[in-house]
């Protein structure tokens, strides 16, 4: 979208919407996104454009031809080689024209992740419905689910929450809520509402299970790295990793164990070795 709005003549939101396939709703959220981290959008009648400030000393058709990829490597290669002089220094300033949005998406993934969280916790303080427009399950198309939000697990990483349409309690990947919308509804079910806690791996269940894996180093790295929460439970003997934990359920820990086959042997319980076998058997069979 970026790319697009940084072209000459500009875009009509509805022109960004169709060919980005998203909605003209989700193109003007952008907009102002954009305008929040600094960007100077501008409206030319029904067009929208970025307006590039210290940049007009170039025509457009003076840029060099590059996709972004290309003109990157370009760029870093550039910035390790020694040569020094004018002609360095304008290459540079053409390439750092059509490659320095590097760092914003992780600047719009970091200021939208912050709104979602900032009205969650509003509507969890005043007790509101919301609809986390876009949710992209895993294992279905993305949707807008109505939810009575509950509190968060695990520094903000998952949001517990009541399905108003299924009346089930769930739980929710904040990184996969596209936006949220702050329902004028109070809660209708609390009296509903569960909360029960949440293991290492990110799920909740009312029985708790020993667990004690024999994890491989790259395992023991994937495993810290995707659930932080494990750490306090591996430790190292001889040339391997162990966890040795508590688990409310095998769903969270199973699905760890099948992602890197061969990589981690159930030590304890029986039961989850059977669990993983079972699965295994499904996916294979």
């Amino acid at each position: 979208m970026i790319a697009r709005l940084r072209q000459p003549l500009g875009w009509t939101k509805e022109d960004l919407a169709s060919s980005l396939e998203v909605s003209v709703r989700t193109i003007e959220r952008y907009i102002v996104l954009f305008r929040d981290l600094g960007f100077n959008v501008v409206q030319q009648g029904l067009r929208f454009k970025i307006e590039q400030p210290g940049r007009n000393a170039f025509r457009h058709e003076d840029l060099i031809v590059f996709t972004l990829e290309e003109a990157k490597i370009i760029k870093d290669a550039m910035l390790d080689y020694k040569m020094k002089g004018p002609l360095r220094n304008v290459l540079l300033d053409k390439l750092f024209a059509m490659t320095d949005i590097d760092h914003i998406s992780d600047s719009f993934a970091t200021l939208n992740a912050a709104n979602i969280i900032s009205n969650l916790s509003h509507a969890i303080r005043e007790k509101q419905q919301v609809v986390l427009k876009g949710y992209d399950a895993a294992d279905q198309k993305a949707r807008n689910i109505l939810v009575e939000p509950i509190r968060f697990n695990a520094y903000f990483q998952y949001l517990r929450a009541f399905d108003v349409e299924k009346k089930q309690n769930k739980l929710y990947k904040t990184e996969r809520i596209a936006d949220v919308e702050i329902s004028r509804h109070a809660w209708a079910y609390e009296e509903m509402h569960e909360k029960p806690g949440m293991d290492a791996f990110g799920f909740s269940g009312s029985k708790q299970v020993n667990v004690q894996l024999r994890l491989s180093k790259r395992a023991k790295q994937l495993l810290t790295e995707e659930y932080p929460a494990t750490s306090p439970f591996i430790k190292r003997k001889a040339s391997y990793w162990y966890f040795e934990g508590t688990v409310l359920g095998f769903e969270g820990v199973g699905r760890f164990i099948l992602g890197l086959p061969g990589e981690v042997k159930v030590l304890e319980p029986p039961e989850l070795r059977d669990y993983v076998l079972e699965k295994m058997g499904k996916a294979y069979g």
